[in-house]
């Protein structure tokens, strides 16, 4: 259920149902309907940790991510509590990265199928971008990235299919070199 709604919608409705029977005024906060930008399992499996308020507190801390050491800490205490990390279960903490690194940048949309996912830079950001050298960049990152222009975004696309490892290892990276290019005024 939890990853069907999403960690703070569940965590709200969760703080609903606890102040109704204590006849708490209940304080609707805003929730917005945040979808994520690329597609990753984000359940913890049972095999892992059973307890469902442990499994809570393990999608909280994953979702405090914010970078690279954030994860490491997390990934740290989490393998210290609980043992090792599935290969799921640390890129489930790459994408959270991911989506902060896109946030930051105001990337808001992806477009993601079995054989790629293209990532829309805004036009704001395309035109602070220095676009050859992302370009150069990024193709020394992977030869599956292919870069189009439309609508004056620069779309981004990397074919999944023959990766040497998971596409949000690939996704962080672009993150860090479109980051890298942006032109200081």
């Amino acid at each position: 259920f939890i990853d069907s709604v999403g960690i703070e919608l569940y965590l709200n409705m969760l703080n609903e149902e606890v102040a109704k029977p204590q006849g708490k005024e209940i304080v609707k906060e805003e929730v917005k309907d945040e979808v994520p930008l690329v597609d990753v399992e984000t359940a913890i499996e049972d095999t892992y940790v059973s307890d469902t308020d442990l499994k809570i507190e393990i999608h909280k801390k994953i979702n405090m991510i914010d970078s690279y050491e954030t994860l490491k800490e997390i990934k740290l205490e989490l393998e210290d509590r609980f043992g090792k990390l599935s290969e799921n279960l640390i890129i489930y903490m790459h994408e959270e990265w991911f989506e902060k690194q896109a946030k930051k940048l105001n990337i808001t949309k992806t477009r993601q199928t079995s054989n790629f996912i293209e990532i829309y830079l805004p036009s704001e950001l395309t035109q602070k971008i220095d676009s050859e050298k992302l370009f150069m960049e990024v193709m020394e990152l992977s030869r599956m990235f292919r870069f189009r222009m439309q609508a004056k975004q620069l779309i981004i696309t990397l074919d999944i299919i023959k990766l040497d490892k998971h596409f949000i290892y690939y996704l962080i990276e672009l993150m860090k070199l479109i980051e890298n290019s942006i032109q200081k005024n």
